[in-house]
């Protein structure tokens, strides 16, 4: 997919010979190169900066030396007496050819920019955003320049500035730090520390098992199915005092998700979706078919896919990007960071959604509507619930190829869970039955990092969702939970029942 940029996309040969020019005029090149001492013009200056990251300063911080984007944080709050036009320059120089643009943030607006190859010895300007700011209202204004690759070569940045059209002036200031936390109470800055108080729990746990649970589903008159990732399905009869443990499958590759559709079980594999297949009706699936498989992958360990849910006819997963193995220029393979749907009797898959990047949890509703939990990092500034809408784009990048959904403006999630506030690595979403009477319809997620259950409630159109913790006390970090007779949520290595 192209990208819209805010610099001309020129020839190395067109952009030495500009730069030789210039080299002997002085004229600043760029898309809407503005003059140095020009009116309307802000600084933002470079030691405002507060997290640099991996790169560096210049002789007597008089520049900012640029290999890698991830670690830093380049920021800056603006604020205008009136509402007035501004548009934001860089003057740089660099001998490095660039894999991804430069990103800036204004409120929810997002811009990139290309920055070429200026030469050792030559400087460039360049636009990199134009954008309103509002009458006395505080604006960030974020500069992130490309986050996976560490170039061997840096961008040197010696200014950076606004240019507004009007006359009022504005005021250029560090970032405020968030306000201070209440810590008095659980909940309220600290984490809570027991069951919630309308709530009894079992401990189901086999001492003499450990199970890496990576998958559940429940069939109603079969009972508990757990996936581990060791490639193994385990039977959870838990009708008597002391739970057992039967083992119903094994020789499976990363089995991630679980499902039933009738009495049919399917889960996920690493790179496939496959139907288990009890041929002699002795409780053991000896037989694993293959359902749907085929979308790109390469042989990186974080290229998971995630959870399975079945609606219509189709299952629906989600797979992964790399993380483990990916070259330096954070180059993914082909629509990875998708919501796939397959069809079950033909195997055929098309992408629902794009812009994720580790969906950990896959859910649905009463109503048939997917969700999907997704974790912070590159592009995710927060980690999220998502209320899936077809053909949507919720902001992981990387290198080309784009992503076939890949848009300017991402779509935005259901809820934004803050890392270390709320969530870390968010898990399976589960909407609570009629039965949770109060809490009915609210969704339920788990942590893998973080343990515990955390309860959100959706807003509409035009209210926002929000997130509280519900309860913690578990014996170990939630990955899966499910509903069946009670509640379950299974850990690493350990399951209870509420």
């Amino acid at each position: 997919m192209e990208r819209t940029v805010h610099s001309p996309r020129v020839t190395k040969s067109l952009i030495s010979l500009i730069l030789s020019i210039t080299a002997t005029c002085g004229y600043l090149p760029g898309a809407g190169a503005a003059s140095a001492d020009g009116p309307g013009k802000v600084e933002l200056p470079l030691s405002l900066i507060e997290k640099i990251g991996p790169n560096g300063w210049g002789k007597g911080k008089d520049s900012l030396r640029i290999f890698r984007g991830r670690g830093s944080d380049f920021r800056w709050e603006l604020v205008s007496n009136s509402e007035q036009r501004a548009r934001f320059f860089i003057k740089y120089k660099t001998v490095q050819e660039l894999n991804q643009d430069y990103q800036v943030s204004v409120g929810d607006q997002v811009f990139f920019s290309h920055l070429p190859v200026t030469g050792a010895e030559n400087e460039a300007v360049i636009e990199l955003a134009a954008f309103e700011l509002p009458a006395g209202l505080p604006t960030i204004l974020s500069l992130t320049p490309p986050a996976g690759t560490q170039f061997p070569e840096p961008v040197i940045v010696s200014k950076l500035w606004i240019e507004v059209e009007g006359t009022e002036a504005v005021t250029v200031r560090k970032p405020s730090a968030p306000a201070a936390r209440p810590s008095s109470l659980p909940g309220f800055g600290r984490k809570l520390s027991d069951l919630h108080p309308s709530l009894n729990s079992a401990d189901l746990r086999d001492e003499k098992l450990t199970l890496r649970v990576s998958g559940l589903s429940a069939h109603p008159a079969k009972g508990v199915y757990i996936a581990t990732w060791d490639g193994e399905i385990f039977h959870l009869d838990d009708s008597t005092p002391t739970a057992k443990y039967t083992k119903v499958a094994d020789s499976l590759r990363e089995p991630m998700g679980l499902c039933f559709v009738g009495d049919r079980l399917f889960c996920t594999e690493k790179s496939q979706i496959s139907e288990l297949v009890d041929e002699d009706r002795d409780g053991f699936y000896e037989a694993h078919r293959e359902v749907s498989s085929g979308w790109p992958g390469t042989r990186d360990n974080h290229e998971y896919t995630f959870g399975l849910v079945h609606r219509d006819g189709c299952l629906y997963f989600a797979i992964s990007v790399a993380m483990g193995t990916r070259p330096k220029t954070n180059q993914q393979a082909p629509l990875r960071g998708s919501l796939l749907e397959a069809n079950i009797e033909t195997g055929e898959w098309r992408v629902m959604a794009g812009g994720l990047r580790t969906p950990d949890g896959v859910g649905i509703t009463g109503s048939g509507d997917i969700l999907i939990t997704d974790n912070q990092g590159e592009w995710l500034p927060a980690n999220k619930l998502i209320v899936v809408q077809e053909d949507a784009f919720y902001g992981f990048r990387s290198t080309k190829p784009w992503h076939p959904l890949d848009k300017m403006r991402e779509d935005p999630a259901a809820v934004y869970l803050p890392q270390g506030e709320i969530a870390a690595s968010p898990s399976q979403p589960i909407e609570l039955p009629d039965s949770w009477g109060p809490y009915s319809g609210h969704i339920i997620f788990g942590d893998v990092t973080d343990g515990g259950l955390q309860r959100v409630v959706l807003g509409g159109r035009s209210d926002a969702g929000r997130c509280v913790p519900l309860f913690t006390g578990l014996k170990a970090q939630v990955s899966e939970a499910g509903p069946r007779a009670g509640w379950r949520a299974l850990c690493r290595g350990d399951c209870q029942r509420f």
